[in-house]
């Protein structure tokens, strides 16, 4: 075992490596993408992002399993970290809280093992009448030529995607007002 320094967000990790370690030489061209939105909901910042947090997320996520592996007390800070797994697909997405400013941004990083890397970054401001804006961003990266497509075809759907988005945050805003 030899010694292995990882820089990550600004703080150097080391850890141990078995020998030897071969460099991976890429056989493919990574697809990557960057698409912007931005979403009007009809409610205060605060409201909407605690949808857009760790904890919300589960009531937007039909169909997967989240697991939030830290901090324990599930506070949204830089390190959060959570995974989540789809009761349909093996691939589990890691997702890590890069960047917390409650109610005005998140950003996430998510990593699916040997398939996509992806940047979440999301800006809330007051729309001035008690609503919110909301201003998307995902900068996605394959890690595989098999992932290319799938990264194409969320970069050609783009905007159905931030529709199904939008619209299940707005179903969950009302519930949350009726009850």
């Amino acid at each position: 075992m030899r010694p292995a320094l990882l820089m990550c967000l600004g703080l150097a990790m080391v850890f141990p490596v078995p020998y030897p370690v071969a460099a991976q030489v890429r056989d493919f061209e990574p697809n990557h993408i960057r698409r912007t939105a931005s979403v009007h909901f009809d409610a205060t910042p605060e409201a909407v992002y605690s949808l857009l947090a760790p904890g919300g997320q589960q009531s937007l996520t039909q169909g997967w399993d989240i697991d939030v592996l830290s901090p324990p007390s599930g506070a949204i800070e830089p390190g959060s970290t959570f995974t989540k797994t789809h009761r349909r697909a093996p691939a589990q997405q890691i997702w890590t809280v890069v960047e917390a400013d409650q109610p005005r941004r998140l950003t996430y990083a998510i990593f699916v093992v040997e398939l996509e890397s992806w940047v979440f970054e999301m800006d809330l401001r007051p729309d001035g009448n008690g609503g919110t804006v909301v201003d998307v961003t995902h900068t996605i990266t394959s890690l595989s030529e098999l992932a290319n497509p799938a990264v194409q075809e969320f970069a050609d759907t783009f905007e159905g995607y931030i529709e199904a988005w939008s619209a299940a945050i707005r179903r969950e805003l009302v519930s949350r007002i009726q009850v």
